[in-house]
């Protein structure tokens, strides 16, 4: 898995800049954070659970075929990764619109928003073809804390089911 790449220059592996990113944003979950959490019914256990799973969700979109082609090749623009990022986190939480907890709803949207993106016509043009590296996806789930244990996620299915899900 190292060899998935985040960024490029310098080079950091995916795995070690999600790692990063989860650090940081759990150090940015003061008390007073916290306590707001706690007001909206999240635990402080639960709230930290959701930062740090959307922190190490936010980029799983750059572990696709596409956009390791173009980091790897040094292309100056990269395909927007967000959109993917969102429909893994979507996917990987099993869970429709209508169903999803409202605490999953926010995370998986802070990771579709993480670039500023989440306006009105946001990623209507986007012809984005999703495929990801499974295995991947599989080994970067054992380390998401909002699920008590893994599940086995099960052999993909098409981009447009993935898309059914939004």
């Amino acid at each position: 898995m190292n060899d998935i790449l985040a960024k490029s220059n310098p080079p950091q592996s995916l795995h070690q800049h999600l790692e990063q990113v989860r650090n940081c944003a759990l150090q940015t979950l003061s008390p007073a954070r916290l306590y707001a959490f706690e007001r909206l019914g999240i635990s402080s256990l639960a709230a930290k659970d959701l930062v740090a799973s959307a922190a190490w969700l936010h980029d799983w979109g750059k572990a696709t075929k596409e956009w390791q082609t173009d980091i790897q090749t040094g292309k100056e623009k990269l395909p927007q990764h967000s959109l993917t990022s969102f429909l893994a986190c979507r996917w990987l939480l099993g869970e429709s619109s209508n169903k999803m907890k409202p605490e999953f709803l926010a995370m998986s949207l802070a990771v579709l928003g993480h670039h500023g993106q989440l306006h009105a016509g946001s990623f209507q043009n986007n012809n984005t073809n999703i495929s990801p590296y499974w295995d991947v996806w599989r080994d970067l789930s054992k380390e998401l804390p909002i699920f008590s244990s893994c599940k086995d996620l099960k052999t993909p299915f098409p981009a447009k089911k993935l898309c059914t899900m939004i």
